[in-house]
């Protein structure tokens, strides 16, 4: 199923919905949820059976303890046992079909692949996203506040994954644009 969507990242994933009968299962379309299951390989992480629980606690600590809002999430177990991470997608609006309009900052930039090489994700800085922010978004002060305090959170509980494609703005959805 992941050869048919389109969920950036470098982990498995798998695209979910609920059916007729109501019961999760994969879709290659429209998923409100995505699950990632212990990756089977990766090109630097290690002890790849802790990568799901590591992603649930940071999700948990953003939203708990810095209050921080996070997309809806979970840990859920296999009957083998194994763990898999499970969160609801934050681009589609809450118990309906809406789709929330979203761009990322590689792409708010312009950079990609092509344009920048391989690393095009990483060759920016925060002060270019907060530049954009200011430029973008007319509430731009309470933008940029709850931006910085996401990036600080990373810094804290060392996640040097916060790159262009994991921070996006909305627009048109309840607050209007936002920074996320």
């Amino acid at each position: 199923m992941t050869d048919k969507m389109s969920i950036s990242g470098v982990e498995d994933k798998i695209s979910l919905d609920f059916n007729d009968s109501n019961i999760l299962v994969p879709t290659s379309m429209n998923g409100k949820y995505i699950l990632n299951p212990i990756p089977r390989a990766h090109d630097s992480a290690i002890n790849l059976k802790d990568i799901v629980a590591n992603e649930h606690l940071s999700m948990q600590l953003s939203s708990q303890i810095f209050k921080i809002p996070t997309a809806l999430n979970a840990l859920i177990e296999f009957s083998d046992g194994e763990l898999a991470y499970i969160t609801r997608r934050f681009d589609y609006a809450l118990n309906t079909k809406e789709k929330i309009d979203q761009e990322d900052f590689a792409s708010i930039i312009g950079r990609t692949s092509d344009t920048h090489g391989k690393n095009y994700k990483y060759d920016s800085s925060y002060e270019d996203i907060a530049i954009h922010i200011k430029r973008l978004i007319a509430a731009s002060i309470p933008a940029i506040e709850d931006y910085y305090i996401r990036v600080i959170f990373n810094y804290l509980i060392g996640n040097g994954d916060a790159h262009l494609k994991n921070f996006s703005i909305t627009r048109g959805f309840r607050y209007g644009s936002r920074a996320i």
